[in-house]
């Protein structure tokens, strides 16, 4: 179950650093009567978010095969 979680945590760390505009439609773009792309700072925000999701999907890998594989 840890690597699914690890695996899912890297996919969507990966989409949030590729590509920003498709978690912004998934999450917030229901909030807007106007439709309008959304600003640098929320591109720079999910970015940043999609290397934390990245980083915790490699402390799980490595914490799956160095601990739970033992």
């Amino acid at each position: 179950m840890l690597l699914f979680q690890a695996i899912i945590l890297l996919l969507i760390g990966l989409t949030m650093i590729i590509n920003p505009k498709v978690i912004y439609k998934i999450t917030d773009k229901w909030k807007s009567y106007f439709v309008t792309d959304p600003t640098g700072l929320y591109y720079f925000s999910v970015r940043i978010g999609g290397v934390i999701f990245i980083i915790l999907g490699m402390v799980s890998l490595l914490y799956y095969y160095l601990v739970m594989k033992v």
